[in-house]
């Protein structure tokens, strides 16, 4: 919760439409959810991979990264 709390608030800075914004963060908390119940079904172990996984989209989509 911290680290995608401190995702959001670098990306509500620089955003043009506040809706849209906090739209998606609701969007993301509720497929998160999900994500949870379905580790009763899959295992602990692959809501790590799967979270791991959405860390990293969510990081390597910021806006204003430079790309080389």
């Amino acid at each position: 919760m911290f680290v995608a709390s401190l995702i959001f608030a670098r990306l509500i800075r620089h955003e043009t439409s506040f809706y849209a914004a906090y739209g998606s963060n609701l969007l993301g908390a509720m497929v998160g959810g999900a994500a949870e119940y379905l580790s009763l079904v899959f295992g602990l172990q692959s809501l790590v991979l799967l979270s791991a996984l959405f860390y990293g989209l969510a990081f390597f989509t910021l806006p204003g990264r430079r790309r080389a």
